[in-house]
């Protein structure tokens, strides 16, 4: 299941895309961000897939995942992530995005 969460900004120059729906949640999550540049990063270190899984498998299964993927970053890289969830059994992922502006 794939859900939206709106997030608050971080240090990491991540733009993120918009949302008409979605609520803010302030729990205990694993953020994995993908930027512009299609790079990945989790605790503000650039990491490879292969680093990301062994950093995975070595989590809870049950922590929420949130990921921000930059609107500007390929959605080819944001579904190899959710598939490497997947795979390793990560059943909360959320996609964060930003409140649509009227």
């Amino acid at each position: 299941m794939l859900n939206s969460q709106f997030s608050a900004p971080s240090g990491i120059g991540i733009n993120l895309p918009q949302a008409k729906s979605g609520e803010s949640i302030l729990i205990q999550s694993i953020e994995i961000n993908v930027n512009d540049l299609d790079q990945v990063l989790v605790e503000d270190e650039e990491v490879t897939l292969s680093e990301l899984t062994v950093y995975l498998q070595a989590q809870n299964k049950e922590t929420p995942i949130v990921i921000r993927a930059d609107r500007e970053s390929s959605y080819g890289k944001a579904l190899k992530i959710f598939d490497l969830l997947r795979s390793l059994s990560y059943t909360s992922v959320t996609l964060a995005t930003v409140p649509e502006r009227m």
